[in-house]
């Protein structure tokens, strides 16, 4: 039985070629058909879907891929290095990973297998992610600290929290530092404003983003944990329900002033629960919104702390720093390997 974050990927070979064609094309992959045993029978890719359109073909069955290319699971190095040859030799994107029965095990593709160099020629969808996430990797590694924690406030659909861990998985293995990965979120859309001086009501207004499918959001992910409810009062049991590893990134996506003050909130607690150092990503800081939602909390957050400052605060930026002056790690020297050089970010399906 494959695990359950593989359902997208998987398609009965008695299906529907219509069924197929859609899955294939909502989720932007190939398809691995299994058999009525749950067993590893091959693959449906454009070409398959393609010839489906000229045919009597009705079942996936007649028109999956029998001889495909795989992989057979082995070590994590020998997976790596059996995609990377097939990838370099063959113009696709996914490889089927089975193990010796024919049970499906992973499908691999190519931006995990040549990671190091997609980031590094910043090809990856939500770059920004990546960048947060290795930046702070590379800090906790020099730092001596062997684990930390990313956050994504305003799960939405679920794509943004797939994409921080699958990078926090990819980056952990590359530098040897654990990645823990978090994500909030209340699961019905935009709260009620508060204060329309304080909001975007006109763009971001009530039951917006009411898009999850819980059971389904849980399904996709591997590792990460979503902490659904409103976010004041989850994020006030976070640290005792979960005890996370110190927290070095946090991604800020609630659109709102009174959702952001309660994440910056949570900010003040012990120096303990963070990195010295935090990178934050405001997605909804413009350069129309100095004076309301995210862009206001941040401001208000840096007047009311002297020891604690989130850095550019005038700049659109979406990156900033909250620097932690007092945490006993602050002035331990680390250089980076690498310097920011801005974002560029598109949506991310894995």
């Amino acid at each position: 039985m494959f695990r359950a974050y593989l359902e997208d990927f998987i398609i009965d070979e008695n299906e529907t070629v219509y069924k197929a064609a859609w899955q294939a094309q909502r989720n932007r992959t190939n398809l691995i058909v299994i058999d009525q045993n749950k067993k590893f029978k091959g693959i449906i890719g454009t070409k398959e879907i393609q010839k489906s359109y000229w045919g009597e073909y009705k079942i996936v069955k007649d028109i999956c891929n029998e001889n495909c290319v795989h992989i057979i699971a082995g070590t994590e190095d020998e997976i790596y290095a059996a995609a990377r040859n097939i990838f370099a030799e063959k113009s696709i994107r996914f490889i089927p990973v089975i193990d010796g029965e024919k049970n499906v095990m992973d499908m691999f593709s190519r931006e995990r297998a040549f990671f190091m160099q997609e980031f590094q020629s910043r090809r990856l969808s939500r770059m920004h992610y990546a960048e947060c996430i290795y930046k702070m990797a590379e800090e906790a590694k020099q730092l001596g600290i062997s684990r930390f924690s990313v956050i994504e406030f305003g799960v939405a659909s679920g794509n943004g929290l797939i994409t921080a861990e699958f990078y926090a998985k990819e980056i952990s293995r590359l530098l040897n530092v654990e990645i823990e990965v978090y994500g909030f979120d209340n699961a019905s859309g935009l709260p009620n404003i508060e204060d329309y001086r304080k909001e975007a009501g006109w763009i971001w207004f009530e039951g917006l983003f009411n898009v999850m499918d819980v059971e389904k959001t849980k399904k996709r992910l591997r590792f990460a944990k979503l902490i659904l409810g409103d976010i004041d009062q989850s994020l006030k049991t976070f640290i005792q329900d979960y005890h996370p590893a110190p927290i070095g990134v946090m991604f800020v996506d609630v659109d709102r002033y009174a959702s952001t003050c309660s994440i910056l909130h949570f900010l003040e607690q012990n120096d303990k629960y963070f990195m010295p150092r935090i990178q934050m990503y405001f997605d909804d800081i413009v350069d129309w919104t100095d004076s309301i939602g995210e862009h206001l909390a941040v401001k208000e957050f840096n007047l009311k702390h002297e020891n604690m400052k989130i850095l550019p605060e005038d700049s659109h930026t979406h990156i900033k720093i909250c620097s932690r002056y007092l945490h006993s790690l602050y002035n331990k020297p680390f250089r980076s390997s690498w310097e920011f050089t801005g974002c560029n970010y598109s949506s991310y399906i894995l």
